[in-house]
């Protein structure tokens, strides 16, 4: 077969022509989406005081804070577990859990402990040694103060995955054909107990076969829609009329994700499949891939779900996480937000990522005590050269 050598123009001229044209191609999804996104909505975008970075005090991981999750308890005392992202050797993310306390109802923020640690774990499989390490992230904490059992009214949801260790910097490799990812879980009297509580494999996913992630509950087999989930993450917690629900992105086989919804009416004794939140297509609907990076939030007695919109890399790659999108509940106990012309999910509200230049910016939560710094979103930026996570007050309300 003939081969054809392009010249060095030829060459300028076609990178010219195919950056031209993903130009165009982004310039057109964004156009669309905005489209689908005036149709509707109920509540335009706002920003009641203007986004600020969230300094928590004491906290040195070397690349910041990100996944944030507010709960407030009794005496009015705010409580914020985040993923603290750092980089051992040339390992980056090496990611645990934080908690910070708040005094001032979001004002300012102080780390107070380690709920969780990142470790180097050496698995066989298929009989050889596989050197990597666990990672613990995307933490949900619930305060479950109708729980009989006060040791346990404290309760902390992460994923937690193990990666075979990189060749190279900024390099995240599976150890076999799928992540191997577990939601773990553990309780306590109080926040600051967590560091020492025991930590419970409690959901995984059939696919997820080392023993790194054997967990209480095979998720697959709760119900025919998980059947193809090859695992779970990102989860997000509530406690409303002495129930808890969880939410979790089930990422499906070759497909993308979808958010589920979980409940407990015994305080995590047992728990109970309600259905599929956000699908795929619902997220194609308003110009995405997917929806991932759920929580929940309660707002004067309206409940609402706070997802992340993401794209593939290759299509948009500045901006893979497209903000947050909130979605309001009609009724949480049978899984059914509320819908508008055609069926389509009624877009709440919609708060876009502070910077186009970031590379994520979504994954947020509420909590109505933190009245200081109403929805707060992470946002991170692979252009810094240190700080590369952080996260932000927006000084929104949710339900405006």
């Amino acid at each position: 077969m003939r081969r054809f050598v392009l010249s060095d123009r030829d060459k300028r001229e076609r990178d010219i022509s195919f950056c031209t044209k993903r130009k165009m191609d982004l310039f057109i999804s964004l156009l669309l989406a905005g489209c689908i996104l005036a149709a509707d909505h109920v509540s335009a975008v706002g920003n009641d005081r203007g986004s600020e970075k969230i300094n928590i005090v004491g906290e040195d991981s070397l690349l910041g804070a990100y996944d944030p999750s507010v709960e407030y308890d009794d005496s009015g005392i705010g409580w914020l577990a985040y993923s603290a992202i750092n980089v051992k050797l040339n390992i980056p993310f090496y990611i645990e859990t934080h908690l910070a306390k708040s005094l001032d109802h979001g004002r300012t923020w102080t780390k107070i402990s380690e709920a969780n640690h990142a470790y180097d774990k050496i698995l066989v499989i298929n009989g050889k040694a596989v050197e990597g390490f666990c990672r613990e992230e995307t933490p949900t904490l619930l305060f479950d103060p109708t729980d009989p059992v006060a040791a346990r009214r404290w309760k902390l949801f992460t994923a937690v995955g193990f990666s075979k260790k990189p060749k190279k910097f900024g390099e995240l490799r599976r150890a076999t054909s799928w992540p191997q990812v577990y939601i773990a879980y553990r309780y306590a009297a109080t926040p600051e107990a967590l560091s020492s509580a025991q930590e419970i494999p409690l959901f995984g996913s059939k696919y997820c076969k080392l023993p790194v992630c054997s967990a209480k509950h095979d998720l697959n087999d709760f119900s025919a829609d998980l059947k193809n989930v090859v695992f779970y993450e990102e989860p997000g917690s509530l406690v409303h009329d002495g129930v808890i629900y969880l939410t979790l992105s089930a990422i499906i086989k070759h497909q993308g994700q979808k958010t589920i919804l979980l409940s407990s009416a015994d305080h995590g004794e047992t728990w109970k499949y309600i259905g599929v939140l956000t699908s795929i297509a619902d997220a194609k609907k308003l110009g995405f891939d997917s929806f991932t990076s759920s929580s929940l939030a309660e707002q004067n007695g309206r409940l609402f779900l706070l997802v992340s919109p993401i794209r593939q890399r290759w299509l948009l790659p500045h901006l893979e996480y497209g903000g947050i999108y909130i979605f309001e509940f009609e009724d949480i106990s049978k899984g059914l937000l509320k819908k508008g012309a055609g069926g389509n999910l009624l877009v709440h509200k919609y708060v876009p990522p502070l910077s186009t230049r970031s590379v994520g910016g979504g994954q947020s939560e509420y909590n109505e005590q933190n009245t200081y710094g109403g929805i707060i979103m992470a946002q991170s930026d692979i252009k810094e050269s240190s700080e590369r996570f952080k996260i932000f007050n927006t000084g929104q309300d949710i339900a405006e």
